[in-house]
């Protein structure tokens, strides 16, 4: 699906269908330099590299180690893998890339100013870049617990990880204002409607477990949480599960 994917359809998130997007989104093309910043797991980076050739160079960089043990395997030969801060100066010269995927980033980083304004220095003349963020406070779940599907969702969008510097679950939505602000003149701003009926085999598989534990970390009593889970697997038996997510993106360009 590719690009399709991520800019006209709405379905159930499929990981390697996204990320292949992703790639395909930025529109890296053979030879080229590109930057996964906040590679994470390296999902992405496989993809980039098919695009780039082996004349081109990729990039991965992320501030969490363990992440980026399992980027080692996920991206093969020809990635070049860097632990950094996001909170400092990307280990850049200027106009290095032509290209630059930023997903799932920017909620992260406690100031985004400064941190945007190093992403467009590193970006090369005629350049583009990809922001993209699930906006997290945008899940919307079929439950008989409404406030305690509205807690879970809020509660969860807010929390900040040990290795998050910041957090904001809306920050998907905010994606445009961040940008225009720092002087980005997006060419192509958008969402994508994620939609699931099933608890397992996309992003609601994922996602349960961790609004779970963020809610027993927020002091959530087990058997609301256990009958609140129950009450999703009972709709999914009956044909009643929801589940939807937003995904906004922005493809901005370097003069």
């Amino acid at each position: 699906m590719g690009i399709h994917m991520l800019t006209g359809a709405n379905g159930p998130f499929r990981a390697e269908e996204f990320h292949r997007g992703l790639a395909a989104l930025v529109g890296a093309l053979p030879g080229e330099s590109v930057l996964d910043l906040g590679c994470g797991v390296g999902r992405t980076l496989p993809h980039l590299v098919a695009a780039v050739g082996p004349s081109g160079r990729v990039v991965g960089l992320d501030a969490n180690e363990r992440f980026l043990d399992l980027a080692r395997s996920a991206a093969g030969q020809g990635v070049n893998l860097v632990r950094h801060e996001a909170a400092g100066a990307l280990p850049f010269a200027e106009a290095t890339f032509q290209r630059i995927v930023c997903n799932n980033v920017l909620e992260c980083v406690a100031e985004p100013g400064p941190f945007l304004a190093d992403c467009k220095r590193v970006l090369a003349p005629g350049g583009r870049i990809l922001f993209g963020h699930f906006d997290f406070d945008s899940v919307v779940l079929a439950s008989a617990c409404l406030e305690l599907t509205r807690d879970l969702v809020h509660g969860y969008a807010d929390f900040k990880q040990p290795w998050m510097a910041a957090a904001d679950g809306q920050v998907g939505r905010k994606l445009p204002g961040l940008l225009y602000g720092q002087g980005f003149a997006p060419m192509t701003v958008g969402a994508v409607l994620f939609v699931e009926r099933s608890l397992s085999g996309g992003y609601a598989q994922g996602l349960m477990p961790d609004l779970v534990a963020v809610g027993r970390e927020n002091g959530l009593d087990e058997k609301s949480l256990r009958d609140w889970r129950a009450d999703l697997e009972r709709r999914e038996r009956e044909d009643g599960f929801f589940f939807s997510i937003q995904w906004m993106y922005a493809l901005c360009g370097q003069d």
